[in-house]
């Protein structure tokens, strides 16, 4: 007898109720980075960035190589990218007329604008040296420290995830830890 197709599988093949559950069992994933990236931008839609996802999603589907971990990944990284384009945007566009804030909403703006230049500059050099050194893992450990230290999962859901005892999800995760600050050791001291 086969073994059922995974929800990847089906949704490879335009089975639009597995495609559907894939995006609802991972809509965590949209909404947390759209939180993360976009949580003090006023005016942008959640439910349209959500919708842009689901038609990339759809788009990529049949031509999907990978598994539920890498599709995971794939949903954060475009997501992101979409997130850092409406930023960008945002920044090329925005003009602030300081005369009309009043005292408050000035205190706000200021405590949600960015770091100077070169701290900005550093924070993102020492963001890219991180997933430099994430993307490097072997894929073992880079799944287990994706799904616990950017997507926030517990242990248990992670070996769930994984397939694998939660014990196993401890050592990797010790490991792959490990690896990520060996190899930013020079990062860190420059």
């Amino acid at each position: 007898m086969a073994e059922p197709l995974s929800l990847i599988d089906q949704a490879k093949q335009r089975d639009e109720h597995a495609f559907l559950e894939l995006l609802r069992r991972y809509a965590y994933i949209i909404v947390s980075v759209i939180r993360q990236y976009l949580h003090h931008i006023v005016g942008y839609d959640e439910d349209d960035l959500h919708q842009e996802i689901r038609l990339r999603a759809y788009h990529i589907m049949p031509d999907f190589r990978g598994d539920d971990v890498a599709f995971q990944c794939w949903l954060r990284r475009s997501t992101r990218g979409l997130c850092l384009n409406i930023l960008e945007k945002q920044r090329q566009h925005e003009i602030i007329d300081m005369e009309t804030l009043c005292k408050a909403s000035l205190e706000q703006a200021l405590q949600n604008t960015s770091l100077a230049p070169d701290a900005e500059y550093q924070r993102q050099q020492m963001l890219a040296s991180v997933e430099e050194a994430i993307a490097a893992l072997p894929e073992h450990f880079r799944n287990v420290v994706v799904l616990k230290d950017v997507d926030g999962l517990r242990y248990e859901e992670i070996a769930v995830a994984l397939k694998v005892e939660v014990g196993t999800v401890k050592s990797r995760l010790g490991r792959a830890r490990a690896m990520l600050r060996e190899q930013l050791r020079g990062v860190r001291e420059s």
